[in-house]
């Protein structure tokens, strides 16, 4: 067989054979891509919508939790308060404390548990354990309590104050109740 064309002619020829191929299969790659993105993309936005719903539902449940937590402790105390006045009508003093101790918890403050103590010559000690949400809401809550008339002193020990977050504390509260 005859070649009428010369051996450089040939190689330029078979380069540029393969770097059209190589455009081609480039192409083809780009668009199988973009293709597959465009086919993800509802996909994407669908997901997307499901997430923000599931937070949404996660932050009303955490509120719902959290207001019957509060709901639950009130009612309970309520229960042991009027207990106490069937039992005693003069530890009315001890529901009026508490019931005043409880006006000042909020979100941020959870108690885990209240113990009154009856001290010589009427005065008497409550002890409040419980986890603040963080060291401002414990000092607030302190501070809150400080500024109430039948509480003569409220002790928090500083060694409460040591965190910054989560903050488990040991509060005495001092009173004529």
């Amino acid at each position: 067989m005859f070649t009428l064309l010369p051996e450089h002619h040939k190689k330029r020829l078979y380069k540029e054979y393969r770097m059209r191929l190589l455009v081609i299969v480039l192409v083809f790659i780009s668009l199988f891509f973009i293709i597959g993105c465009a086919l993800l993309f509802p996909s994407y936005i669908s997901l997307k919508s499901e997430k923000t719903s599931y937070e949404t539902e996660l932050d009303s449940l955490t509120k719902q939790v959290e207001r019957k937590d509060k709901e639950g402790l009130t009612g309970t105390m309520n229960t042991i308060g009027s207990n106490l006045a069937l039992a005693k009508p003069d530890e009315t003093m001890v529901y009026r404390a508490i019931g005043v101790l409880l006006t000042h918890i909020t979100t941020d403050i959870k108690i885990i548990s209240i113990g009154y103590t009856r001290g010589d010559q009427a005065r008497s000690f409550i002890n409040i354990e419980g986890i603040a949400k963080d060291r401002t809401s414990l000092i607030s809550f302190s501070n809150g309590l400080k500024k109430e008339l039948i509480f003569e002193k409220v002790d928090l020990p500083v060694s409460n104050l040591a965190k910054q977050t989560d903050v488990p504390f040991n509060m005495t509260l001092l009173g004529k109740f």
